[in-house]
Parts: structure tokens; C-alpha cells; sequence
């Protein structure tokens, strides 16, 4: 079907006099346009262009309907018929509207890479500074353009597009033209390196070399701009540059996204500058091959295969063609005119250098007169760091440094971190073996603000277990599957398997247990063979100790939950919870792994270290999950999937209510406190204040550092200690009742 003809209807029939009957119902343009574009949400393309063009017939303004069928063809794919639609729109004497150019240059750019689109869009960019033309170009159309450009991957287009913007007015470049221009530098880039194999390691680094140094010339551009005319930093236009560093492939490249994030944003360098290490920027050069993922490269086949529709000229109400002149075609020779500039070097020594002079850090974004208002950081560029740090060959010691820094620090850095960000952040704990500090931050920022899903436990899990040789893990751990707990109906199975499999391995080296905490008491007069069952022995109490809970959830959910077929619907369905849902394979491998630990338990080299009342226990352990070993068992679940009970999801949710409050406790203290001020102060006798008013002013004065050190010292209880709301309530409330008057009485004696 050729779409822009419009002359199948799928079953929606009209006639002339229907359409005409139509029209009479059609009072303006805004009426058509509505009309056009219900018809084309039904699908009814054919009536909405009949409807139009019988409009543009009768002298009706139809601008409005034109543009939903163009926008309609470039939605559905086919460009090639909105550029008819755009043609016959001219042909039939409607001259295009500023919105028009927009709706096809930005339907151009959203269409599969094809650099035969970059001409027929360039087309419709031109037609835009015709003299006939009664549309007055903006930077908006100049973006699109290059945005079409960047798309399909055509860079001696784009540069020509922007060495014609003004370099003042209303078209100048702003910073959204930037940050197209250097996301097409490292698409281009990304290109040149898909068709390079492992032997051209050389010309990859010396690629993303000429990458970088060409975004740093824009960049130098940008710090000008900002300087001399005004230009806006935005978060875009930096995370734009930052983006590009981020896939240079030497240290010094991701040293630069904190030298960017310094002149931005204000926020500290934390790290050492790098040296070279042309091995490391190697190994990185190997790994793009490995990990982009490689183009089918049509673009050179789609090149000159079909010749792009020729644009036609402008036409009066009479289809009168309108001549135009040829002032419009633009010679080649200044494109060229920087070809000598990009042959010499640049000094880009001072290129990140502060903006601002003050410490962003400490103290706020200032916005004196005639000064511009600086970006605050978002969870993007915090992303962006905590990557930088994750890339950076000595970079991710100072991870941690910098997430405390954007998620603890002053108001005017502070982050409040998202699921991206932060399971960014968990993955580089796990690069450094950092299970200590990964623990604390589920249990600290991301449990409370419920981010705390599968990945980040499963990530958190491979940090512990990459840490074995601290003597502290197997506690951190058990507090690791305690807070999965709070945090969903039912466990990540990835978790426990995980959990398990780190159980057993330790199990065959007996050596580690001897300065691990949490194995409980060991014998001093055992001797080494007997030692060294003992410590498995522990080892395997304490394992079943930390997965019982887990364990009586599942049993529970096979046992009186919803058990069902695996389908994608359900998976959707019922996703609202984290992970409410667990496949039946997956949880009989969990609860056999748990039994067979039971029956190597209670053997008797190892059941004479285990004390009666806790052999009871396992043996009614083992007689639960007996049933798990049953074939006709595993026949009727390993295929299904299993669901939370309804008592499971009341009490989850009566929890999470629960912990939600106590880990925004602070606020409610804060609240708390606020109220109790006002209360005061409206008891407050007038004869007591008309005796302390001299000396009321040190005390107001000193209020809010009395209010927030409270706050502090009483904030990392709070989230601590997650299951003693109460009587941490009782302990923190007489602190903050009290401590302020101790703290400002000696300064209104000093002061008096």
C-alpha cells in the first residue's frame, strides 16, 4: 500500500458527499485538526487525508490536519510518504508552518539509520531560509536537524549545518546544539570502532584519542559561550561531555569527568591525578570489541540506492509554481574553512578549570548580580561519577568518598540516590571487595527508600562473597538475608543459592573458619581433626539458622499460595511487590540443598557437637522438607510458579509500613520538634518574656544548631537499629528535649 495515497480504508468506507457533509460540521482549523486526528487514532488514514485535502480545496486554513498526517507517517515508520504528505501539502498551496519543519525534522530523526534521510530532511531544513518562505528559522529547527544528523551518523553534514548558525541572535547555538554535536562525535566514534577487529587495537585508541580531542574543542567552545554571551550550563550539557570522557579508553579521560563535574558543579576532586598506562588503555581498547555491539553496517548499501524524492517548489492557491532562487544552495568552501584548525595541537591544560572561584561544596550556588545560576548534581551525574571512579584504573577506593559525598553531603550536592545510581554504586563495592560498607548502605539509604531490589541484594551477596577473607562476613551476610526479608514477600532465590553455595565452599577449607566471628564457642583441647568438624559443624547451624526464615516463607507459599503455570502475564501481574513470585524448580533445589545440609548435620561425626535441643529442631526441619524429595512432588512444582500466601502479603505490608516509619523517623522527630516549639512558645508566660527579651536573641540565634546536632547524632540509630522503634524513641526524645538548652546556655552566658 503506498501509504501517503491514502486510497485503501481498511473497511471504513466514505464517499464525496460524506466528506462533504463532514465539512459542515468543521467550523476552523482547530476543529479539522481535531477531526483528523481522531480519525487517524482509528486507524482510518484514508478519510483523514480526504478530509484534508478537500479542506485545503475549499480555501481552509488546514495546517493543523497536514501536520497530524505527516507526524501519523512518521510514527508508523514510513518517512518516505510523510515527505509526500509534506510535497503535496506545497503542491496544493498550504505554505508550511514553523511547526510543520519541526513535526518532519524530528520525525526524520526518529527513524531507522539510513543517511538517505539526512538529504531529504536537509531538503526540508533549506526550504525553511527560502525567500518565498514565511516562517522565520529558530534555533529549535536547527537542532533538529543536527539531531537528524547525529541519528543517522552523516558528521560532514552536521558540521555544516552548525558552522552556518549565528554565533549571536536568537539561531545562536544554545546548550542543547551541544549537546547533540558531542553525542554525535561519540556515535561517530562508536561506528568507526564496530568495524575494526582485535589486530587494529592501535587505531581504536588512536580513534577514541581524536574522539576526545574533539570534544574538548566543543567544550572550549561551550566554557566561551558561558563566559562571554551567556550560555546556560544545564545537567544535559554536562552529562553530554562527561558521557563522551566516559568512553575515552586512558586514565586521563576519566580523571577529566572530575575535572568537569570541579568546573560545573563545584563538586571536590577526590581522586590522584593518573599517569599513563598505555596497558590499561590496551585492555580497554579490547574489551569495546567485546562488549559494543556491532552494527550491520546497511548504511553503505542504503547509500545511492534509491535516489531521495526531489522537494518541490513552492506553489500559489492556483498551483502556480513560485520561482525561487538559487541562493539557497550553499558552495562547499566554508565547510572547509577549519579543515587547517583540526590539524594543529590544543592545549587543554586549563580547559576544566572552575568556573566559579567559591567552594559549591560548602557553601551555596550563588546567583549574584549578573552571575548565572550553576547546575546542582543529579542522580545522572552521579552515575557518571561513581562510573568514572568504577573505570579509573586507581579510582575506586574514592567510590565510596564520593557517594557520601552527593548522598550525605551540604544541601547544594546532595543526591537523593535512584535504582540506577545506586546499583551503580553496589557494583563498585563489588570491585572492591567493600562487603562491610555494601551491607551498610542497603541497610542505611536504600531499605528505607525501598530501592533495595533483587540486583542490589544479589550484588551485595557477590561483594561478601568476594570478601572471604574477612573474619566479619558471615555476620554481615546473615544481616544481608535478615534485611531481604523486610524488603520482600519472598526471597530472591539468586540470593539463597548464592548464599548456599558460599556455605559449602567454605566447608571444604575448614583452615578459614578459625578467625571467622559468628561460629560460636569452639573447644580449646580439641584436637585439629575434631577442631576442624566442629567449625563445619557451627558453620552449617549457623547457615540453617540464617535460612530457616527464608525457607518457612517458601514452604508456606507452595503450601497454602497460589501455584500456577509460568506465564508472562502473571510475572506482570503480580510484580508489584519486588519479587513476589518464584519459579518451582528454583525453590526445590533451595529446600533439597537445605535438607541434604540437615542430613550432613546430624551425622555422627558431626551430630555429637550438636546439642539436643537443637537436634530436635533439625529433625523437624528435615521432616518438612522431606516432601520436596518426592517425585510426585517435583513433578506438580518444578514447573510452576509460586506465589505469597494472603497472610504473607497483610503482614509485608503491615512491615513495610512499619519500617518505612521508622527509617523516616528522623523527619517525624523534626516534626515533632517544630510542633513542640510553637506549643512553647504559646505558653510561654508574657512576663517571661518581657524579663529574657535582651537575652532572647543568642538563644534564637543558636536554635538550629541545637535542633540538627540532635538529629545527627540520633540518625544513624534510627536506621540501625530497625527493630527497637520504641525504645529508641524513648532514648532519642529526652536527647532532643534537652540537649539544646545545655548547648545554648553557656553562649548566653558568654554573650551577657
Amino acid at each position: 500500500m503506498d501509504i501517503a495515497s491514502a486510497t485503501v480504508t481498511d473497511g471504513h468506507g466514505f464517499t464525496n458527499t460524506s466528506i462533504a457533509m463532514e465539512l459542515k460540521w468543521v467550523a476552523d482549523p482547530k476543529h479539522l485538526a481535531d477531526r483528523v486526528g481522531r480519525l487517524l487514532r482509528t486507524g482510518d488514514l484514508a478519510q483523514a487525508a480526504a478530509l484534508t485535502r478537500e479542506a485545503q480545496r475549499r480555501q481552509m486554513r488546514s495546517d493543523g490536519a497536514w501536520n497530524h498526517l505527516m507526524r501519523y507517517a512518521m510514527d508508523k515508520g514510513y518517512p518516505e510518504a510523510a515527505f509526500k504528505f509534506y510535497n503535496d501539502m506545497k503542491k496544493r498551496g498550504q505554505m508550511p508552518t514553523a511547526k510543520t519543519y519541526t513535526v518532519m525534522l524530528q520525525g526524520f530523526a526518529n527513524q531507522p539509520q539510513s543517511r538517505l534521510l539526512v538529504k531529504k530532511a536537509e531538503s526540508v531544513y533549506r526550504s525553511i531560509f527560502s525567500k518565498q518562505s514565511q516562517v522565520k528559522p529558530n534555533i529549535i529547527h536547527s537542532n533538529a536537524m543536527l539531531g537528524v544528523c547525529q541519528r543517522h551518523g552523516d558528521m560532514d553534514s552536521l558540521w555544516r549545518i552548525a558552522g552556518e548558525m549565528p554565533d549571536e541572535g536568537d539561531g545562536r547555538p544554545d546548550e542543547r546544539t551541544y549537546s547533540i554535536i558531542l553525542a554525535a562525535l561519540q556515535h561517530a566514534a562508536r561506528n568507526d570502532v564496530q568495524k575494526m577487529d582485535a589486530s587494529q587495537i592501535d587505531q581504536i585508541i588512536a580513534r577514541q584519542e581524536k574522539m576526545v580531542i574533539e570534544g574538548k574543542r566543543i567544550w572550549a567552545d561551550v566554557v566561551y559561550q558561558w563566559k562571554e554571551n551567556g550560555l546556560d550550563f544545564n545537567n544535559q550539557l554536562v552529562n553530554s561531555m562527561a558521557y563522551l570522557l566516559l568512553d575515552g579508553v586512558h586514565d586521563s579521560d576519566f580523571y577529566d569527568i572530575f575535572a568537569l563535574y570541579n568546573q560545573t558543579m563545584g563538586i571536590p576532586i577526590l581522586v590522584k591525578k593518573p599517569t599513563a598506562n598505555i596497558n590499561a588503555s590496551r585492555r580497554r581498547a579490547e574489551f569495546k570489541l567485546t562488549t559494543e555491539h556491532r552494527a550491520q553496517l546497511q548504511i553503505s548499501k542504503m547509500d545511492g540506492a534509491v535516489k531521495p524524492a526531489e522537494d518541490v517548489p513552492f506553489v500559489d492557491e492556483n498551483n502556480r509554481p513560485i520561482n525561487s532562487n538559487a541562493e539557497n544552495n550553499r558552495t562547499e568552501e566554508e565547510t572547509l574553512m577549519e579543515e587547517e584548525e583540526m590539524e594543529r595541537e590544543d592545549d587543554f591544560e586549563s580547559l576544566f578549570e572552575p568556573v566559579v572561584t567559591k567552594s559549591v561544596a560548602t557553601e551555596p550556588i550563588a546567583a549574584e548580580a549578573g552571575e548565572q545560576q550553576l547546575p546542582k548534581p543529579d542522580n545522572k551525574d552521579l552515575t557518571m561519577i561513581l562510573t568514572a571512579c568504577f573505570n579509573m584504573t586507581q579510582g575506586s577506593g574514592q567510590g565510596p568518598d564520593y557517594w557520601d559525598l552527593l548522598t550525605k553531603g551540604p544541601d547544594t550536592l546532595r543526591v537523593q540516590p535512584d535504582e540506577v545510581s545506586s546499583m551503580v554504586y553496589m557494583r563498585l563495592l563489588r570491585q572492591t571487595r567493600s562487603s562491610k560498607i555494601a551491607v551498610q548502605t542497603i541497610r542505611e539509604q536504600l531499605l528505607p527508600v525501598r530501592l533495595a531490589n533483587g540486583n542490589a541484594f544479589h550484588v551485595a551477596l557477590a561483594t561478601c562473597r568476594r570478601d572471604r577473607r574477612n573474619k566479619h562476613i558471615l555476620v554481615l551476610m546473615s544481616e544481608l538475608l535478615d534485611m531481604m526479608r523486610k524488603a520482600w514477600i519472598l526471597p530472591d532465590p539468586r540470593v539463597l543459592e548464592g548464599y548456599q553455595n558460599f556455605i559449602e565452599t567454605l566447608c571444604d577449607d575448614p583452615q578459614v573458619l578459625m578467625n571467622m566471628d559468628g561460629l560460636g564457642k569452639i573447644s580449646k583441647h580439641s584436637t585439629l581433626q575434631s577442631l576442624g568438624k566442629q567449625l563445619v559443624t557451627n558453620l552449617r547451624l549457623k547457615s540453617l539458622a540464617t535460612l530457616r526464615p527464608h525457607v518457612i516463607q517458601i514452604h508456606e507459599a507452595i503450601q497454602s499460595g497460589k501455584v500456577g503455570p509460568k506465564t508472562r502475564w502473571e510475572d506482570l501481574k503480580e510484580n508489584r511487590y519486588g519479587r513476589p513470585q518464584m519459579n518451582g524448580h528454583i525453590c526445590l533445589g533451595i529446600m533439597n540443598e537445605a535438607r541434604r545440609v540437615i542430613g550432613e548435620t546430624l551425622k555422627p561425626e558431626f551430630s555429637k557437637f550438636v546439642s539436643k535441643a537443637e537436634q530436635k529442631i533439625l529433625l523437624a526441619d528435615s521432616k518438612m522438607l522431606k516432601p520436596y524429595s518426592d517425585s510426585a512432588t517435583i513433578k506438580a512444582i518444578q514447573n510452576k510458579t509460586i506465589y505469597p500466601t494472603r497472610e504473607q502479603r497483610v503482614a509485608f505490608d503491615e512491615m513495610q509500613m512499619e519500617f518505612l516509619e521508622l527509617g523516616m523517623g528522623w523527619i517525624h522527630k523534626k516534626k515533632k520538634k517544630k510542633q513542640q516549639e510553637k506549643v512553647n512558645e504559646l505558653l510561654k508566660p508574657p512576663q517571661l518574656e518581657a524579663e529574657v527579651a535582651p537575652e532572647a536573641k543568642p538563644e534564637v540565634e543558636t536554635k538550629p544548631e541545637a535542633e540538627t546536632k540532635p538529629e545527627a547524632e540520633t540518625k544513624p540509630e534510627v536506621e540501625t537499629k530497625l527493630e527497637a522503634e520504641t525504645k529508641l524513641e524513648a532514648e532519642t526524645k529526652p536527647e532532643a528535649e534537652t540537649k539544646p538548652e545545655a548547648e545554648t546556655k553557656p553562649e548566653a552566658e558568654t554573650k551577657a
